[in-house]
């Protein structure tokens, strides 16, 4: 040994050179004190200085290097004050601290170690600060096996592996240092490791910024994450993320995954990321409030592969793709969120993805819809709206599931509800207005025939409050597109051919008026199903209300469609209330036909309809129309007050009974 203070022994040692002993340079225990200052330890065969059993001593502007093991050792209550003092170029770490140790640093360099930079373990406690630690050949600073400390004002940068590293219920404090340009990973926090991070900034390091992995949790305030090339943050663990930015980094900027809580994130900012903003897959499943996620190069968030996530009172907005994505059996809950100005769609949810939205607003987003379901996604909406997007307001596509209650869906470019391929939402209470360039619903049925026996669009009022209320002009200055349901092989919006025989002219008083326009506010089209499966829809508790424009209040279109309107008013439409050609069938129970233009109910070229209990009243020219080897069966109802009563012609075939 070349120094050994011990038994409260002191001294003071200036300018000296330590080097070249067979086992340590200096060794201070037993109460020992001295004063070491602008001296160099050096290629020591052991240890440069080692302290316990409550040594403690004082380093300043000395130089501790190339000795064959750590250059400092502090354990067993050891308590050395180290100042200004460079630590570097050891065959293994710089400093090594554990079993309870305490000890200071400030405005040291710990630098070019052959192993670690700083090691804190089994309960060590060190204060540093304003201490540089960079270019360690693996980790700048590790704290594991319940080590801790406190790190403030320090500069963690360019070591070979990771800037800082925790495990084992490591517990540090860091605050107001700077990690960056690490080779690998910034912070990785793992294995039940803690930690406290306020006032960083961690940028430029190779891979992520900081992973969170195997029951990790630290917590993250006020703390800038950024221009990191891979995700700026990336987790698996369970942290607390505060105040913090995460931006520019060169993958995503949070990644949560493999089974990771990854706990909260509250009062985030997430932005400028090459990718996502946030992945989420593996079952991790954080807890986002108060967050914006913005201007991403690719989608806002993503939740695959069984991820989670729940989001209250954020802001998802103009990310390159969609403000967030639900796949892979996925499942997220969006509540007071908006999402909007996002250049594709605002959500998209499919392949088996699940979600709530609760009091959202998904508005004005790009390219696209402002909500996207397919491949048996399940998405339930209540509150909220969903406005003025680009394409279509929702679109419920391939087997996609789920409700839309009190819902306010408007200012959508194309339709504001459009339902297709075997689609099942249930509709209640909606709202749906100014919605333009093509009708409010629109279902399309599958191309290829769908699964036996399925399911039917559900429509449906909740305590007789109306599923859907359309009111208002909105089309072209003057007309409302309503409720429009349409196969691939129906009508859309072009006129269809009347039948063979009829007056096109349409004199009042026959029945004959042409067969259908381009403004319906409900259509149900076939065609696209194989023969023998039937579609079945039911419209429950609805008003639909047409304006001048419309041609038709219920149109009924095709061989292979079953309709049943129940409790149900179709009002003031600029044509029928209700048309039914081409084979369709449609029943009606307890409705309403009332104030149409052209008349209440028209059946025709083979369709065929029953009205049970229906009052058909104050309708223009009919209230019925049997035409053109149509069938009618007429039970209960009430057909008075309208220009003309009942019409039945080329060789229509009605039955009455009990008929006012």
């Amino acid at each position: 040994v070349g120094i050994w203070v011990s038994v409260q022994g002191q001294g003071s040692f200036e300018g000296c050179e330590v080097y070249g002993n067979e086992q340590l340079g200096i060794i201070i225990n037993g109460s020992g004190n001295p004063s070491v200052t602008n001296a160099n330890v050096h290629n020591n065969k052991i240890f440069g200085i080692w302290v316990f059993e409550q040594g403690q001593g004082s380093f300043e502007g000395c130089e501790v290097y190339e000795n064959t093991r750590h250059g400092i050792i502090i354990k067993g209550s050891g308590n050395p004050s180290v100042t200004n003092t460079k630590v570097h170029s050891n065959k293994k770490s710089g400093i090594l601290m554990f079993e309870q140790e305490q000890g200071s640093f400030e405005g040291c360099e710990v630098y070019e170690n052959k192993r670690h930079g700083i090691i804190v373990t089994d309960s060590g406690n060190p204060s540093v600060t304003n201490t540089k630690v960079h270019s360690n050949k693996l980790y700048g600073i590790g704290v594991y096996e319940q080590g801790r400390g406190s790190f403030e004002g320090c500069e963690v940068y360019e070591n070979k592996v990771l800037g800082i590293f925790i495990k084992g219920s490591g517990n540090p404090s860091v605050t107001n240092t700077k990690v960056h340009s690490n080779k690998r990973v910034g912070i990785w926090v793992s294995v039940q490791g803690q930690g406290s991070f306020e006032g960083c900034e961690v940028y430029e390091n190779t891979l992520q910024g900081i992973i969170i992995t195997g029951s990790g949790n630290p917590s993250v305030t006020n703390t800038k994450v950024h221009n990191n090339r891979g995700s700026g943050d990336e987790g698996s663990g369970n942290s607390s993320v505060t105040n913090t930015k995460v931006h520019d980094n060169k993958w995503s900027g949070i990644w949560v995954g493999e089974q990771a809580q990854l706990g909260s994130f509250e009062g985030c900012e997430v932005y400028g990321n090459e990718q996502q903003g946030i992945i989420i897959k593996g079952s991790g499943n954080p807890s986002l409030m108060n967050t914006k996620v913005h201007d991403n190069k690719m989608s806002g968030i993503s939740v695959g592969e069984q991820g989670q996530g729940s989001f209250e009172g954020c802001e998802l907005c103009e990310n390159k793709r969609r403000g967030i994505i639900i796949t892979g059996s996925g499942k997220s809950n969006l509540t007071n969120t908006k999402v909007h100005g996002n250049h594709m769609s605002g959500l998209v949810v499919g392949d088996d993805g699940a979600g709530t939205l609760e009091g959202c607003g998904i508005h004005r987003n790009g390219t696209n819809h402002g909500v996207h379901l397919t491949n048996r996604a399940t998405l339930n909406v209540t509150g909220g709206h969903v406005s003025e997007n680009t394409a279509c307001g929702i679109v419920w596509d391939d087997e996609a599931g789920g409700s839309l209650t009190s819902t306010t869906v408007h200012g959508s470019r194309e339709h504001g509800l459009y339902l297709r391929g075997a689609s099942c939402p249930v509709v209640r209470q909606a709202v749906l207005y100014r919605n333009g360039g093509a009708p409010v619903v629109h279902l399309r049925a599958a191309p290829s025939p769908p699964a036996e026996n399925p399911p039917p669009v559900v429509i449906k009022g909740i305590d007789g409050a109306p599923a859907v209320s359309i009111a208002g002009a909105a089309y072209n200055g003057g007309s409302l597109r309503g409720l429009t349901l349409v196969s691939d092989e129906g009508p859309t919006n072009a006129p269809m051919e009347a039948p063979a025989g009829t007056d096109e002219g349409g004199e009042q008083g026959t029945g004959e008026e042409e067969a259908g326009a381009a403004r319906q506010c409900v259509v149900l089209c076939g065609g696209a199903l194989a023969a023998g499966e039937a579609e079945q829809f039911e419209i429950h508790g609805c008003r639909v209300e047409g304006g001048k424009a419309s041609a038709a209040g219920v149109h009924i279109f095709g061989a292979d469609v079953r309709v049943a309107l129940t409790d149900t008013t179709v009002k003031s439409t600029g044509g029928w209330g209700v048309l039914c050609a081409g084979g369709g069938v449609v029943i009606l129970s307890d409705c309403e036909l009332l104030e149409n233009t052209r008349g209440g109910c028209r059946v025709e070229a083979d369709g065929h309809v029953t009205l049970k209990k229906t009052r058909v009243s104050g309708n223009g020219r009919n209230g019925v129309a049997v035409l053109g080897n149509a069938r009618g069966i007429f039970d209960t109802c009430d057909i008075w007050e309208n220009l003309n009563g009942i019409a039945v012609a080329e060789w229509g075939n009605s039955m009455f009974r009990n008929a006012k």
